[in-house]
Parts: C-alpha cells; sequence; structure tokens
C-alpha cells in the first residue's frame, strides 16, 4: 500500500469507471442530499503547510538535538 501511495498502477480510466459505478450503487441507496464519497484518490492533494516561524522551528530543533544526545548516552559503553 505505501509503494502504490509513491506510484499508481493500472489505468487511470479503469479508477474512474470503478468509482463512477460505485457512486451510482451509493446515490441508489442512499438518502436524498448525501454527500458522495471519493471512493478514488489516485493523485491526493497538496496539503498546506504553514511556514514554521523562527522561534517555533528553534524549539524543534533544540528537542531533536536533545533527544538525539540522549539515544547516543544510551548507546555509550560505561
Amino acid at each position: 500500500m505505501a509503494y502504490y501511495g509513491l506510484e499508481p498502477w493500472g489505468c487511470p480510466v479503469e479508477d474512474e469507471r470503478s468509482a463512477n459505478a460505485m457512486t451510482l450503487f451509493y446515490m441508489a441507496n442512499s438518502k436524498q442530499g448525501t454527500t458522495v464519497p471519493k471512493f478514488y484518490q489516485r493523485w491526493p492533494e497538496e496539503e498546506k503547510v504553514e511556514p514554521q516561524t523562527d522561534a517555533n522551528l528553534h524549539v524543534k530543533i533544540k528537542g531533536f538535538f536533545a533527544a538525539y544526545t540522549e539515544r547516543q548516552n544510551k548507546k555509550a559503553p560505561q
């Protein structure tokens, strides 16, 4: 599943055809006005990333190196 997330295989037309059939069955068996979910997302929408503030980035970097140092201290023979 992880590889398919990076490099989907198969024909996009087949995905569209299957999605249309599932949408038809979903709409026929649900209440009127129900929103129809997306059954396939071959190319997921990009997530919007908020820019990091300097203070927030500083805290994350400091935390990373604190955890790295702690891990190295555990590995070191005593």
